[in-house]
């Protein structure tokens, strides 16, 4: 099977309402669509990334230098895709522009963000082409239903009150848990917030917390201290960006609630780093930006070979798929909110409703998804 053609279409969704986070605010739901078609007439189709300021430079960079280097690329196996997702790592790019230091890593993002979409396209290709669902190919999913949590917990105007209601009103969506927003205010103020969600959410509601890299090592470790008898499932990316590695293993040494982080790693490298330097219990490693599922599934080996369990960031059109493959997991993660995310129930026919507290793995061809070619043309950039 000969890729002939690759397109990548780019999204933009603005949100009715912003939604504040510890250190961000969203304000909109934008995502890049990526097709290639084969010789045999078959197209893999993904969409991914929740992108913003760069969203032009990684569509350029795919319809363009991406686009000359893999056209006309076999893909027949794992092993054509582990070579395209080679060339495209290694790929000398000249974006324009060079930052420094840490800056500079803004433009491996892009490139990284491109790779990832072209991976899993490919993944896609290959799983309709022999029509099998991908999770066969990574050697066969060991469950069929995944337990499913929500993004939310985003600041309320009326807090604790805020986040207790939208805890019960969760708990009637099907989905097992939230994962809730914290850093924005006194921690006395977020722990108060944190209980309203546990009494809200009863005894078999997951509650885990996600600073955004708010906080220094010294007040992650007092958090720690004052949230260690509220049953916390994880806390996660909870230091300061710029000592997010060693910073985090000191604090995973002293801390009873479990430790998530690495959903902005662009690499695999990064994430592995993450689980070698011991700061981690589990990862929440992203496929749409670490280099799509061949990245992700290169984290997953390494997690697994130091028992640390892996988790997905946001993206259940492809996470569903990864976590039903390994052993060790954490729930998948969407937004029950379509406040927030608009686009899932949108883009995708068939997107699986949460059920139990759990949601279904896709068990068509490919990644076994459909995406809406109406939704697709009405919110693409023209």
């Amino acid at each position: 099977m000969i890729i002939t053609d690759m397109e990548a279409i780019p999204l933009v969704l603005v949100l009715d309402r912003p939604f504040e986070a510890g250190t961000y605010c969203v304000r909109n739901r934008n995502t890049i669509v990526l097709r290639i078609t084969t010789d045999q007439g078959i197209v893999g189709e993904v969409y991914g990334g929740d992108e913003d300021k760069c969203q032009g430079d990684i569509v350029e960079l795919i319809n363009g230098t991406f686009k000359q280097i893999i056209v006309g690329k076999t893909v027949d196996g794992p092993e054509d895709i582990e070579a395209i997702y080679r060339d495209l790592m290694d790929y000398p790019i000249d974006l324009g522009y060079r930052a420094l230091v840490d800056l500079d890593m803004g433009r491996h993002g892009i490139q990284q963000q491109a790779l990832s979409l072209v991976d899993m396209a490919c993944w896609d290709a290959f799983g309709k082409a022999t029509g099998k669902p991908v999770h066969q190919l990574l050697g066969g999913a060991l469950r069929e239903k995944i337990p499913v949590i929500a993004i939310g917990g985003y600041y309320h105007d009326n807090e604790p009150q805020g986040t207790y209601d939208e805890v019960v009103w969760l708990r009637d969506q099907g989905v097992s848990g939230i994962k809730m927003k914290v850093g924005r205010v006194a921690f006395e103020k977020d722990v108060e917030r944190i209980r309203a969600a546990f009494e809200a959410g009863g005894d078999d509601f997951t509650v885990a917390v996600d600073v955004n890299q708010g906080w220094t090592v010294e007040q992650v470790k007092q958090f720690c201290r004052d949230a260690a008898d509220l049953g916390l499932a994880w806390l996660e990316e909870p230091v300061k960006w710029y000592d997010c590695l060693t910073g985090l293993a000191e604090v995973r040494k002293e801390s009873t609630i479990p430790i998530v982080s690495g959903q902005g790693d662009i690499s695999e490298y990064r994430s592995c780093d993450l689980v070698r330097y011991g700061a981690v219990d589990q990862l929440n490693t992203d496929a749409t930006l670490v280099g799509g599922i061949t990245g992700w599934m290169h984290v997953a080996h390494c997690a697994a070979a130091h028992g640390v369990a892996m988790g997905h960031h946001e993206e259940p059109q492809v996470s569903l798929t990864l976590l039903s493959v390994v052993k060790d997991i954490g729930p998948v993660e969407i937004f029950a909110d379509e406040r927030r995310d608009p686009l899932w129930k949108q883009i995708l026919r068939n997107a699986p409703t949460p059920d139990g507290g759990t949601l279904s793995v896709p068990q068509g061809p490919g990644l076994g998804i459909e995406l809406n070619g109406d939704v697709i043309e009405r919110l693409r950039v023209s």
